[in-house]
């Protein structure tokens, strides 16, 4: 039996707003820290580093919390919230995953059974970036019916998440203004470097 929208809702209610922290601080902290370099870094490396860093701050929330289950299988970071429902977390594109599509992942999307991967109806939290990349527009809870399909998705309440700059920061250089008795004039042929003072 498929679980509705408003079951996941009751489910997830009491640990929303440490889930929606989890992914803006993970958003916050690597614009912080790869803030000189974060242009030339791929989109690509740059979901990997969020997912680590999403990854570490559920660990920080989470772990040893009554009825919530930390899983590392598989290469499949899940959290378990007492055996009801399961999360994984994504960067989405209108509300689908964005990831390579292995086997392991389509099976977790169509709810087959994976050994050593806990049972309960499983779900996606994922972060989606506006269309140029520099703001997180929503959270969503995704409940994939395969790769392609949903069968239902929900934002969660808004919460801040900056609009970064994604250029390199800008030096801008104060005026220096040189006393008229310094300044150089260019006499003659530049090739030769020709100058004299006023």
């Amino acid at each position: 039996m498929n679980t509705t929208e408003d079951q996941a809702k009751e489910v997830l209610a009491p640990y929303q707003e440490e889930i929606q922290e989890c992914i803006v601080s993970a958003w916050k902290y690597y614009h912080s820290y790869f803030h000189d370099i974060k242009h030339i870094v791929s989109s690509r490396s740059r979901a990997s580093i969020i997912f680590d860093f999403i990854v570490n701050n559920v660990r920080q929330k989470f772990q040893g919390r009554k009825n919530v289950y930390i899983s590392d299988k598989k290469r499949l970071f899940l959290i378990n919230f007492g055996d009801k429902v399961v999360l994984r977390f994504k960067k989405l594109r209108n509300n689908k995953a964005a990831c390579i599509p292995t086997q392991q992942t389509l099976d977790f999307f169509c709810q087959v059974e994976i050994p050593e991967v806990p049972s309960p109806k499983r779900f996606i939290v994922g972060y989606q970036l506006n269309n140029i990349q520099t703001e997180i527009k929503a959270i969503s809870v995704v409940y994939p019916q395969s790769a392609n399909r949903n069968y239902w998705a929900y934002n969660l309440e808004p919460i801040e998440a900056k609009v970064y700059d994604i250029q390199p920061e800008q030096i801008v250089m104060d005026q220096v203004v040189v006393p008229r008795e310094e300044r150089i004039i260019i006499k003659g042929d530049l090739g030769k470097g020709a100058v004299k003072n006023e």
